[in-house]
């Protein structure tokens, strides 16, 4: 039951995972068997485009919409692994999206409600810090994506 509450566990996070590493013009199912295939320069090279064309930079994204709010957690946890340049907007679309009250998943059970704000507020803290170059992952970095 805990990998419902997991940041990158589900069909929608399996096809937004799948659509960034095609945009960073690599095969997915060889990223999944390598994930060292998503060098930091290749996903620093291909980062901006990907914000651009996903509307990640703008100031007044709607972060509860479902597509941006999964791409904004993606995109951080993926940022940490490589330890990718983030541009300051991105930080703060990011930290806006690991605000529990906009987390997209509605959890009853106390428990699981609990360990998704840990996790969520484990990627605010260390996208906020983040440093272009080191790489941080998230608690739940033995996830498989």
């Amino acid at each position: 039951m805990k990998e419902l509450a997991e940041l990158m566990e589900g069909d929608a996070e399996f096809d937004i995972i799948s659509d960034i590493i095609k945009r960073c013009d690599l095969n997915f199912s060889k990223y999944l068997e390598d994930k060292s295939l998503l060098t930091p320069r290749i996903f620093q090279e291909k980062l901006p485009k990907i914000i651009k064309e996903l509307k990640l930079d703008n100031p007044d994204i709607n972060v509860r919409d479902p597509s941006n709010f999964l791409y904004l957690l993606i995109l951080g946890v993926l940022i940490l692994r490589t330890g990718a340049k983030v541009p300051e907007i991105l930080k703060i679309n990011i930290r806006k999206a690991t605000n529990p009250k906009n987390d997209i998943y509605i959890f009853k059970e106390e428990d699981l409600k609990k360990y998704r704000e840990n996790l969520l507020d484990d990627l605010s803290r260390k996208i906020s810090s983040h440093k272009s170059g080191i790489i941080n992952p998230v608690l739940e970095e033995i996830h498989k994506f």
